[in-house]
């Protein structure tokens, strides 16, 4: 019996899960911490030119 048989097959619904959860944290962890920014005012657009 191959090793990706015995053990990589039956837990594949559990190996995609996993994988789609962190990329799913990834994606609320990057909304969490731009909210935060943008509520304390990061990032602030400063003109170059004082025209």
């Amino acid at each position: 019996m191959d090793i990706g048989e015995a053990v990589i097959v039956p837990n594949l619904p559990w190996i995609i899960g996993g994988g789609m959860l962190l990329g799913a944290a990834a994606i609320v962890g990057w909304i969490f911490t731009t909210w935060l920014r943008i509520r304390n005012g990061y990032p602030r657009v400063k003109l170059l030119t004082t025209e």
